[in-house]
């Protein structure tokens, strides 16, 4: 039997309008005292995450996974945006969501939204998980808008890091997954890559 075989949580997607933007919404589990709110990784969407949200919810929480600006379902804003302008979507989302606090969980990019919403929003973020964050001063000095000699260097790096982010694990996902499960798996990954809108979030 794979993994994955007997549990089973309904996921439900929908997409909410918050101001006149819209956000792209995946939730599954039984509404509890506990929320917890998952933001993906650059370049692909909440759908990416299927299996963890599954998984979680399966625990008992109660799992809302939003797609951040620019991603999947969700609207884009202006080029020149930053991971702030991003949190300030994903608050206004949990207030129309009715999500006064939560765990927050953030992978990559979601690491540096959860960090960012954690630090201006204390008492809406009663704990911040992280996941690989896309995060810290090295980041920081990797992603800096500047032309020099490295530039195109640090592109490649920055985009093979994220390719590696998203789509290596699926090599290690193939010992413990039936050929099935990892057809499934990889259709969920390709489905769920934003296009080059994404690169605006980037």
């Amino acid at each position: 039997m794979g993994i994955r075989e007997g549990l089973r949580m309904t996921l439900v997607h929908r997409t909410i309008d918050v101001g006149g933007f819209k956000v792209g919404v995946t939730e599954a589990g039984q509404h509890w005292d506990t929320e917890l709110v998952f933001l993906h990784g650059w370049s692909v969407s909440a759908l990416a995450y299927t299996e963890l949200v599954e998984e979680i919810a399966s625990l008992g929480f109660h799992v809302t996974a939003l797609d951040a600006a620019d991603h999947g379902r969700s609207d884009s804003l202006k080029w020149g945006h930053s991971i702030r302008d991003m949190v300030e979507i994903t608050r206004r989302a949990l207030e129309h969501l009715n999500i006064d606090e939560a765990i927050m969980v953030g992978h990559s990019m979601g690491g540096a939204m959860v960090i960012d919403f954690a630090a201006r929003y204390p008492t809406r973020a009663i704990a911040a998980i992280l996941l690989d964050p896309a995060a810290g001063q090295q980041h920081h000095d990797a992603v800096r808008i500047a032309l020099s000699p490295d530039a195109l260097a640090r592109a490649a790096e920055l985009i093979a890091g994220a390719a590696k982010d998203v789509f290596g694990d699926y090599r290690l996902a193939a010992k413990h997954r039936t050929g099935t499960e990892l057809l499934s798996l990889g259709k969920r990954l390709g489905k769920s890559f934003s296009g080059f809108r994404m690169i605006k979030a980037g």
